[in-house]
């Protein structure tokens, strides 16, 4: 979804449903590009997956890789599954079983800033229907030119992994080159 510039109807023209419409679409894609930055908290861009304005299963300003016999699906109300803790949908990873395969990514294609000097500290809501899955929670730095430097790991459980909504929160340092 994208923004449409809209003309004000003169006055005396009914309003009609296509006018109405391109509201709505407006307020949804602004609120997709929400980030909110306040003292010391960025949120990233759609950070709650709300936003699927092409209605291709992928939160907008999200990309997904799914892995060999995997699958990343968008959940949430008026979807698959309506389980989500915070807000109206999540994202759900599925791996059939065996070594090797399943499962997915979900990255946030739009980075925001840091500052080395500064530790992010970043949460997140998850669980796992099976205990024994590898979950991880990665954090991939670059520079100013947008070019990849590293990537720091908040979380990686391979047992024990929560079964019910738990919120959890880490420290990244950013590296001296990092920018985004």
């Amino acid at each position: 979804m994208s923004w449409t510039t809209i003309t004000k109807p003169t006055t005396g023209t009914a309003t009609k449903k296509s006018l109405a419409d391109a509201i709505i679409d407006d307020l949804t894609y602004l609120y997709g590009q929400l980030a909110t930055s306040t003292g010391d908290k960025t949120t990233i861009i759609n950070g709650s997956f709300e936003v699927d304005g092409d209605a291709d299963g992928v939160p907008d300003g999200w990309t997904k890789g799914v892995l060999t016999g995997g699958a990343v699906t968008l959940t949430g109300n008026g979807l698959a599954d309506t389980v989500c803790q915070s807000g109206a949908r999540a994202i759900k990873f599925v791996h059939p079983g065996g070594g090797g395969n399943g499962g997915g990514t979900l990255t946030s294609t739009t980075g925001f800033e840091v500052t080395p000097t500064k530790p992010l500290c970043v949460t997140w809501q998850w669980y796992s229907t099976l205990s024994t899955l590898n979950n991880l929670v990665d954090i991939s730095w670059y520079t100013a030119a947008n070019a990849f430097i590293s990537t720091t790991n908040l979380a990686t459980v391979s047992t024990g992994n929560p079964s019910a909504w738990q919120l959890q929160s880490a420290i990244a340092y950013p590296p001296a080159t990092a920018r985004y």
